[in-house]
């Protein structure tokens, strides 16, 4: 039986790019133009909060590019998995181990 092709592969495969991109870039911009709920969540023993938010929202914004873009996929996406990898353990990690006020039990 013959498949029947909707959309070209090309097409899907950028548009497929740029919608996983989108949420990188966004965030991204956020960490570079109002990053009031990213210094909440960083731990207080960061040193230059505000130069480590810089500098995670240029590694977003570069990632998110090279996807969007299609350039060096592969250098995009350690990038990114790196970098969430390190936040998630970083952010969220100590949360884990800890009870904060706020959850009920």
């Amino acid at each position: 039986m013959r498949k029947v092709q909707l959309i070209n592969q090309d097409f899907s495969d950028l548009l497929f790019g740029v919608l996983f991109c989108l949420t990188f870039i966004a965030l991204g911009g956020e960490y570079l133009v109002k990053d009031d709920l990213i210094q909440k969540l960083m731990p207080s023993w960061f040193p230059l909060p505000k130069i480590v938010s810089i500098g995670c929202g240029l590694i977003l914004l570069l990632g998110g590019g090279l996807i969007a873009l299609g350039y060096n996929l592969r250098l995009a996406a350690i990038l990114l998995g790196a970098f969430l990898l390190i936040v998630t353990t970083i952010v969220h990690g100590p949360a884990i181990l800890s009870n904060p006020n706020f959850i009920n039990p």
